[in-house]
């Protein structure tokens, strides 16, 4: 299987590492860090503008990601 390790406080694919469950064992007791399931698919961002009396939904964008190998991703 294939998982995902993000910082929490993290914005888009910022420091967005994909790790072997072996790898994923040793991340999930890292506090900072959110462990997820890599699920396949297309890849998407949406934005929402929030300000004190409107809402503004910004339309969908697909996002090209390219996965390098990282040789640390602590």
């Amino acid at each position: 299987a294939k998982w995902i390790i993000k910082r929490r406080d993290g914005a888009g694919c910022d420091w967005v590492h994909q790790v072997t469950t072996e790898q994923a064992l040793h991340y999930r007791t890292q506090g900072e860090l959110l462990l997820q399931p890599f699920v396949p698919g297309i890849a998407i961002s949406i934005s929402i503008l929030c300000g004190p009396h409107k809402r503004l939904v910004l339309p969908p964008v697909t996002q090209q990601i390219y996965w390098q190998a990282a040789t640390d991703t602590r």
